[in-house]
């Protein structure tokens, strides 16, 4: 999640009101050379859609945006690809960016 958290670009997050919702629930699967195996998916769509809240649509496009550009994560240990081949991550902008 560190890692991610380098990629991902908070900036357009400032000055949304109540942060903390802005929540974004990603899964993702990886190749054993660290790059996506597909497109990640956002576990909560449904409800960032039917929020009407463009700050949490902007979290979401940049929450994906962060996982497609850190790719490779060629850092991680071959031998555990069994634990690592399925990523989820949760990008909480009150938690990783700090507002």
């Amino acid at each position: 999640q560190a890692a991610v958290g380098k990629c991902w670009q908070t900036q357009a997050l400032i000055g949304a009101p109540e942060p903390e919702k802005l929540l974004v629930r990603l899964e993702f699967e990886l190749n054993e050379n660290g790059t996506l195996r597909s497109q990640p998916r956002v576990m909560n769509s449904v409800q960032i859609g039917l929020s009407g809240n463009q700050f949490w649509k902007v979290a979401e496009q940049v929450a994906v945006r962060a996982v497609i550009q850190c790719q490779p994560y060629d850092f991680l240990s071959a031998e555990r690809y069994h634990v690592w081949r399925e990523m989820e991550l949760n990008f909480d902008p009150s938690q990783m960016a700090g507002f």
